[in-house]
């Protein structure tokens, strides 16, 4: 009821759900795959080096 998007649907991905994670109360059991949009990361942010990244998406 608060109007928060937990998840999102994919278009150009049938059956594929997008949860948000900062939705999540637990996050040890996640981690990363991939990283999308970096063109817009905040310096301090630090991304895996060893996930794929990309500028927009894929």
């Amino acid at each position: 009821d608060c109007g928060t998007h937990i998840c999102v649907e994919s278009p150009p991905r049938p059956g594929m759900l997008v949860l948000k994670i900062g939705t999540l109360n637990d996050h040890s059991w996640f981690w990363p795959e991939s990283a999308i949009f970096c063109v817009d990361k905040q310096e301090y942010h630090q991304v895996p080096e060893d996930i794929p990244n990309y500028e927009r998406l894929p």
